[in-house]
């Protein structure tokens, strides 16, 4: 079960691509600045940090 939802992650992931996306701590944060119409997203594939609330924080300014 766990296989298929990471499968469906990143096949939502791959189907409309960001203009740029960064690796942070496993998450995949994409961004687009409004160049393909679609919102900025995080997507918490794998976390493996320590302090989530500074990592949060972290990612909200990149």
């Amino acid at each position: 079960m766990k296989k298929d939802v990471l499968l469906f992650q990143e096949l939502a992931h791959r189907a409309w691509l960001a203009r740029d996306t960064v690796v942070h701590k496993g998450w995949l944060v994409r961004v687009s600045e409004g160049v393909t119409k679609r919102a900025n997203s995080v997507m918490p594939i794998s976390y493996h940090g320590v302090d989530l609330e500074k990592d949060i924080f972290i990612v909200y300014k990149l």
